[in-house]
């Protein structure tokens, strides 16, 4: 072959070559677009690897073992007995000490599961409802224990802002906890003995579409809603409230509204004040909305008129405290309610809340004290939303039992301990405050 064929032949092996090449990059290129295109959310963490009922909860690794600081394994501890029910403490159930390093994203997908592998397991003891529907088509799960023919029914919230989707795993494994174990005992009482003197409703993701564009962004959303969250996103980037649109499939950190752009949280009622970190158009956060115009606050508002709640809890926001007041006046049962939260949890009582008369906006619990004229307590865990891993734990540990408290009104006569400390600092749980009892030493059966 002529030198001058074997050239030609080189120069065409090159240009085929060149054009593969391209072709790969623009393939690459088209995969990262964050153009919308149909695509299915990230397959959820198995139950198993996020938290586990072994006295404290404490996060796994894939092969079960306990995770340390550094993200190394060691040995779990041995399922030990039930809580002492007077300190609510055991050897076998000692605090796991170091920072948590589990993956916590408890998603709508896992949530769904969860609650129908529970209601299979405990068909008698457990009523699964729909209470509603969101824009985008998921259901608003609530999950009903107790007796349902009891005069004392309370109504428990969670996952109100889509990064709160750590305090819907709180209040599952709060459920799970209540039904799998009869014979521990909270204050003199078993866990059932509790339940059968009042009837539980537990809406433990009360904003899924908030929750998985937090998780996992825009490929959560329904093709005929993406415009419009996109636009959002659009607006939001003008405004400074985010720096630039994400990945298709990327989580939004920033997302805690609803997927039509209003903050569930703050869509209970109108504010009587403006202040400027309340916006007035939608966004990914803070957008009260008109009153009541959303799915989610419609559901809660609906489910109150039915069923006569003597009180309400709200899982929700940042801070380690418990929030009582909103201008009522009820002879003091509600700050007796905070005060004996408060106290075994370690978490601070807000001592001057809003008031109907100043505020930027109404959350649920405001609106049941204004309207119901019962207690009801926002409680808020962590330093920051999306909460992390052992912001989740913590708040599992602190909070393991309010539902009991709340379900059993003999315990709500409160004595402070020590009159001289009537509040704790907000912080970090505090080792010497009176517990509550911790999770119950039992074995483990996977929620499939």
């Amino acid at each position: 072959m002529s030198k001058r064929n074997w050239i030609i032949l080189l120069t065409a092996a090159l240009a085929v070559a060149v054009i593969a090449l391209v072709g790969i990059l623009l393939t690459r290129e088209r995969s990262d677009d964050p153009t919308p295109t149909a695509s299915a959310a990230p397959t959820p963490t198995p139950y198993r690897e996020i938290l586990k009922p072994v006295g404290n909860v404490v996060p796994l690794t894939d092969d079960g073992s306990e995770l340390t600081p550094d993200g190394q394994a060691t040995e779990m501890p041995t399922t030990g007995a039930p809580p002492d029910p007077d300190t609510g403490t055991s050897e076998a159930n000692a605090t796991p000490s170091g920072a948590a390093q589990a993956n916590t994203e408890y998603g709508y997908a896992l949530l769904t599961q969860n609650a129908a592998s529970l209601a299979e397991k405990y068909p008698d003891r457990l009523t699964r409802l729909t209470i509603g529907t969101t824009a985008f088509g998921r259901e608003i799960v609530c999950l009903r224990i107790g007796n349902e023919q009891a005069e004392h029914k309370i109504l428990l919230l969670a996952g109100v802002r889509g990064g709160e989707y750590g305090m819907s795993l709180v209040m599952m494994k709060q459920i799970e906890t209540y039904l799998a174990d009869t014979t521990s005992r909270f204050r003199g009482k078993t866990y059932q003995e509790v339940l059968d003197q009042a009837c539980l409703y537990f809406v433990p993701m009360l904003n899924p579409d908030g929750v998985e564009l937090c998780l996992h962004g825009m490929a959560s959303v329904p093709e005929d809603k993406l415009g419009g969250v996109l636009a959002i996103l659009q607006s939001d980037v003008e405004a400074g409230q985010i720096t630039e649109i994400p990945a298709f499939s990327e989580g939004i950190r920033a997302w805690n509204a609803n997927g039509s752009g209003v903050e569930v949280a703050l869509n209970f009622g109108a504010g009587t004040v403006s202040f400027g970190t309340v916006f007035v158009q939608p966004s990914c956060a803070l957008y009260p909305g008109t009153p009541f115009e959303t799915s989610e606050a419609q559901a809660v508002r609906t489910l109150c008129d039915q069923t006569a709640f003597a009180v309400m809890a709200v899982y929700s926001g940042i801070g380690y405290t418990v929030d009582w007041s909103f201008g009522q006046n009820d002879g003091g049962l509600s700050y007796t309610m905070a005060l004996g939260v408060s106290q075994s949890s370690s978490y601070a009582v807000v001592e001057n809340g809003l008031r109907p008369d100043f505020c930027a906006a109404v959350e649920a619990h405001q609106w049941f004290i204004q309207t119901a004229e019962k207690p009801a307590l926002k409680i808020a865990s962590g330093k920051e939303i999306p909460y992390s891993p052992q912001e989740i734990v913590d708040a599992w540990r602190s909070l393991s039992a309010v539902p009991l408290y709340l379900a059993d009104p003999s315990q709500w006569n409160f004595e402070l301990q020590d009159d001289e400390n009537t509040t704790p600092t907000p912080g970090a749980p505090d080792e010497n405050a009176t517990p509550m009892p911790d999770a119950p030493g039992f074995e483990y059966d996977e929620l499939d």
